[in-house]
């Protein structure tokens, strides 16, 4: 029998074990804010009471900034290399290795798919006997089963029925059996993996990362060997991948612009550009290309570089969701597209095509292989930072452009040019679901009834392994794009931001005679009076 009596003691003695609970909690959480609070209150004592000291130490800290950046970072005029690497590139070592592997592409500007053959690990025309699936949908949709939403965000998906075939997307793991493909993402990690419900089923690997962001920073413990066989396609912006994904292709920006009026009329769009260059900064610290790409920047805005910094790195966001980030760009000449990885095979981001193409700003790259942008971004549509010895270089360039219209709207004839059905070196060239109109999940969708074509007419389905996802994704890439960060670069990184931030805000490089004299003159006066109190 249900006894109430017995209930009501139970949640009583129940509630009151959680007021105990909270309570002790309080009490440690009291201790340990007043212990820091200790050790913060001297510290703020002793800075109030020799407020000229912290001022001094301050004041040589940045003469020392200063020095460290004229003697080793500024490059001389008329050179192109400085005392270790070009002035664009980042710290080069040889003696390491990605998990006991290192890649088989050199540090080499012309490293494409046409010079180095893929990895014989990826086998992608097998073709066997395959079983037909265990529940068949009679509508002839496909289901396609994410194992976990990436980054923990679960979007609707869609495609065209007309363009890629009739498939649904869901998130609800509890229809894993009727799923015809299942999208494993890099984030989260999940190993081991789900067996599958039958042998036809795909499992496809998707990531939109640089191997260099995968190798060193969340799952730098992971070697993707233990997926040694399990997945049947890749899916990233790489152009070797199963699933072609990339974040934008020239199609879908020649629509989006088609769309506004004040974007699609060069002359309107010409007319409402007031400011000279942006750049959006949001990973300060993260990565070993963030540390570069602040250093480039800095270098940038030391020579009198009109660019106007966003980002949360700089406290300055841009209003509004990422969608809305042109209407705010359009307004600036340049976008500086600036990635977090250098020379990673075919990572062109959404930093070129949104912020940049998108915006109806030309972009200005930094990161990618110039061959790799040459063949997926429309012609002459881009300003390429490698092809500039200097950044004295690079900086008179732009302002050429900024007096010239002329020849500032030949980076615009791309819109005039029809736009490439086949993108050059992607894997399966020869397959009608290869156009240009065809990538990510429209790709997928379309291969699946694809499949079932083939096996209707032949009896067989094809078979795609990846039998080593290590190989694929880390041997086959460039060394330069893999090159860990060392310890140095930690600091080096920390000095950059400080250095750029001091720059933005204050000009403490443009202007550093003027303020490297008056630091000196404080520092004379701090040390007199000092002298002066200590005699007495």
């Amino acid at each position: 029998m249900f006894d109430r009596n017995a209930l009501v003691l139970f949640v009583t003695l129940y509630m009151a074990n959680c007021q105990v609970f909270m309570q002790m909690e309080k009490q440690r959480f009291r201790r340990l804010a007043t212990k820091h609070c200790v050790v913060w209150c001297r510290l703020k004592n002793y800075a109030v009471r020799n407020w000229d000291i912290v001022i001094a130490v301050m004041l040589l800290t940045y003469m020392t900034e200063c020095h460290y950046y004229f003697a080793n970072i500024k490059q001389p005029s008329g050179s192109g290399v400085s005392h270790q690497y070009n002035w664009w590139s980042w710290p080069l070592y040889h003696s390491w290795t990605i998990h006991g592997g290192r890649p088989r592409i050199g540090h080499t500007l012309n490293a494409t798919l046409d010079k180095y053959n893929l990895s014989e690990d990826f086998k992608h025309n097998e073709v066997i006997k395959f079983p037909a699936r265990k529940t068949a949908n009679p509508d002839g949709k496909k289901l396609i089963l994410f194992s976990a939403p990436p980054f923990n965000e679960k979007k609707r998906i869609s495609v065209n029925e007309n363009l890629c075939g009739r498939c649904e997307f869901s998130y609800d793991t509890k229809l894993w059996s009727d799923a015809d493909a299942v999208i494993h993402h890099v984030y989260p990690y999940q190993y081991p993996l789900k067996k599958r419900s039958f042998p036809a089923q795909l499992y496809v690997w998707m990531c939109h990362e640089s191997p260099s962001t995968t190798a060193y920073t969340r799952l730098s413990r992971k070697t993707f060997r233990e997926y040694d066989n399990m997945f049947n396609l890749t899916m990233t912006y790489r152009r070797d991948s199963g699933i072609y994904f990339p974040y934008f292709t020239a199609l879908d920006v020649r629509e989006e612009i088609r769309k506004n009026a004040d974007l699609e009329d060069l002359d309107v769009l010409f007319a409402s550009k007031d400011h000279l260059a942006a750049w959006a900064f949001g990973n300060c610290l993260y990565t070993k290309g963030s540390n570069t790409r602040t250093r480039i920047m800095l270098q940038l805005l030391e020579l009198g570089l009109d660019v106007d910094v966003f980002g949360s790195c700089v406290y300055r966001s841009l209003p509004g969701h990422w969608w809305d980030i042109p209407q705010h760009l359009k307004r600036y000449k340049f976008y500086f597209s600036l990635e977090n990885a250098l020379h990673c095979r075919d990572y062109v981001t959404e930093k070129s095509w949104w912020n940049g193409l998108r915006a109806g700003t030309v972009p200005v790259i930094w990161g990618p292989m110039r061959t790799d942008v040459e063949a997926i971004l429309p012609e002459g549509s881009f300003i390429f930072v490698e092809d500039f010895f200097t950044p004295q270089h690079l900086v008179s360039y732009l302002n050429y452009l900024d007096q010239h219209e002329e020849e500032y709207r030949e980076y615009f004839n791309w819109r005039k040019e029809p736009i490439r059905q086949k993108i050059p070196g992607r894997l399966g060239g020869g397959q009608k679901w290869t156009n240009v109109d065809v990538t990510g999940y429209c790709q997928l969708c379309h291969m699946l009834h694809d499949d079932d074509e083939h096996e209707q007419k032949y009896g067989t389905r094809p078979k795609r392994v990846v039998s080593s996802l290590y190989n694929w994704w880390y041997i086959d890439e460039t060394k330069t794009c893999l090159t860990p960060r060392y310890f140095s670069e930690y600091f080096f990184g920390v000095l950059y931001y400080i250095l750029f931030l001091q720059e933005f805000y204050f000009k403490a490089l443009t202007m550093s005679n003027i303020y490297v004299r008056l630091s000196v003159i404080a520092v004379v006066i701090i040390a007199f009076f000092r002298t002066k109190w200590f005699k007495k």
